[in-house]
Formats: C-alpha cells, sequence, structure tokens
C-alpha cells in the first residue's frame, strides 16, 4: 500500500501518463478517444473528465491493493 503522502498525483499527470501507468500496472480501462466521442466540445469535456476521474480511481485502487513481500527481493536490496 503506498501512503497517501508518497502517492503520485495523478490528477496533475497527462492522459498519456495516465494510459502509460495503466498499460504498466496490466489494468484494463479503455479510455475513449475524440472519435468515440460526441464532437460538441462540452460533452467531450465531461466526458473525457469522467474518463480521466475513473482513470485515477483505478490507479489509487491498484495503489491501494499493492503488497510488496520484503524477502522476495534480491539481497542486496534487502541490506
Amino acid at each position: 500500500m503506498t501512503k497517501t503522502r508518497y502517492a503520485l498525483a495523478y490528477g496533475e499527470c497527462t492522459d498519456a501518463e495516465l494510459r502509460s501507468f495503466i498499460k504498466s500496472r496490466g489494468l484494463h480501462f479503455h479510455f475513449k478517444s475524440s472519435q468515440d466521442l460526441d464532437s460538441r466540445g462540452l460533452e467531450f469535456h465531461i466526458k473525457r473528465s469522467q474518463n480521466r476521474k475513473a482513470a485515477i480511481r483505478s490507479l489509487r485502487h491498484a495503489d491501494a491493493q499493492a503488497n510488496l513481500q520484503f524477502f522476495d527481493l534480491p539481497p542486496e536490496m534487502r541490506n
């Protein structure tokens, strides 16, 4: 589990960075592209905002579930 004060500020990350974090953790999340969304600007902004919030929730949940087994680390890292 990541302590809150050490957690990454996902809200300040770009969409590309969020995608990268999701992919590297093996999470399944689909960002809707601009072609998938309504062409009206406001509608796009609302859906994009909801996309980001859901992605950030997924990443925070993954952070909370993360579990590091200290003795699984190589000996040189445990010293």
